[in-house]
C-alpha cells in the first residue's frame, strides 16, 4: 500500500504544482479529447461548462490522499498505471457522461410562475416588467417574454432562481452543474438582457 500511496502523493503534487489556469487548461485538453472520440456536449453545455466540472471532478478526486491510493491499487490490480493524464481523462469522461445522462433526463418544462408569501400566483416575466400598462412597459415585456423562451431548459431555471434572489450555490443543484458555471451562465444571461433593454 506504501507504494501506492506514494503514487498518489506524487499526482497529487504533480496537480498542484500547476497554475489554477494550467489546471483548467489540462482539464479542457481532457474535455476536448472526449469529444473528438465522440462523446458530445449537449444542448444548455458549452466546453467552459464541462471543463469547469472536469476540473470540480479532480479536485474532488485528489481531495484525499488514501482513497486516492486506494483507487491507483484497484486499477493496477486490473493491470492499468495510473497517471495525473489518466485521471484528469477520467474525469473529462465521467463529465461528459454526466451531462449526456443529465440531457436525457432534462425533459421537463420549467414554470414561468412563482407564488408571493400571501399565496398569490404570478407570471414571473410580468413581475419583471411592471404592472403598468403603457406602450413601453408592454414592449419590455414581449421583449423578456421572447428572451425566456428563447433559453434552454438549465438557463430557465437559472433565470427563475436569479428573479427569486436565488444564490449561484442554491440555483446549482437543481440544475446539476458547479456553481462556477452557474455563476458564468448567470453573467451571459445578464449581458444579453442588458444588450436587448
Amino acid at each position: 500500500m506504501n507504494e501506492y500511496m506514494n503514487k498518489a502523493q506524487e499526482i497529487i503534487n504533480e496537480w498542484n504544482d500547476m497554475t489554477p489556469e494550467q489546471q483548467l487548461k489540462f482539464c479542457q485538453v481532457c474535455v476536448c479529447k472526449a469529444i473528438k472520440r465522440g462523446r458530445t456536449l449537449k444542448p444548455g453545455w458549452d466546453l467552459e461548462d464541462a471543463t469547469q466540472e472536469t476540473y470540480c471532478k479532480m479536485l474532488q478526486r485528489l481531495a484525499d490522499v488514501g482513497t486516492l491510493a486506494k483507487n491507483i491499487e484497484r486499477r493496477a490490480n486490473k493491470g492499468f498505471e495510473d497517471s495525473l493524464a489518466a485521471i484528469v481523462t477520467r474525469a473529462a469522461n465521467a463529465t461528459m457522461e454526466g451531462i449526456a445522462y443529465r440531457h436525457r433526463k432534462d425533459s421537463k418544462t420549467t414554470s414561468q410562475t412563482t407564488t408571493t408569501a400571501d399565496g398569490e400566483t404570478l407570471d414571473i416575466l410580468d413581475t419583471i416588467a411592471a404592472t403598468d400598462d403603457t406602450e413601453k412597459v408592454a414592449t419590455i415585456r414581449a421583449t423578456l417574454t421572447d428572451f425566456y423562451n428563447s433559453l434552454d431548459s438549465k438557463n430557465k431555471i437559472i433565470f427563475d432562481g436569479m428573479m427569486e434572489g436565488k444564490t449561484e450555490r442554491e440555483i446549482a443543484p437543481t440544475v446539476e452543474i458547479s456553481n462556477i458555471a452557474v455563476h458564468n451562465r448567470m453573467a451571459k444571461i445578464r449581458a444579453a438582457l442588458a444588450e436587448m433593454l
